[in-house]
């Protein structure tokens, strides 16, 4: 994905232009990337992998406690990545369970 500074002469651009482009932002960084359709596969791979997301994510809504959420979002500035604390134990959490280990609540120390 190419980053772009004033896309199409403007001060900002979202959206497709006739299926060729697609325009978008994230935190601030205009993108632009080819347009294409995704897929959805339904492979039993496929439904374990979106499972684990779905784990991840109510981990963090329903186990993760407020001061635990501010320790991995600190942990993750601290390493000067441009990432959200969620994000980070969403990474953390679903590599953990891929190697068959017990995901943790505190972010890990390094």
């Amino acid at each position: 994905m190419a980053k772009v500074k004033g896309p199409l002469f403007s001060i900002d651009a979202r959206g497709q232009i006739a299926k060729a482009m697609v325009f978008g932002g994230w935190k601030g960084i205009p993108w632009v990337r080819e347009w294409f359709i995704p897929q959805n596969p339904s492979s039993d791979d496929q439904k374990a992998i979106r499972l684990i997301f779905t784990q991840a994510v109510d981990a963090w809504h329903y186990t993760v406690s407020g001061p635990q959420r501010i320790l991995w979002q600190t942990a993750i500035d601290a390493k000067g990545i441009a990432q959200s604390g969620f994000n980070y134990h969403q990474s953390e959490y679903i590599n953990s369970m891929r190697a068959g280990e017990v995901p943790a609540v505190t972010p890990p120390t390094y």
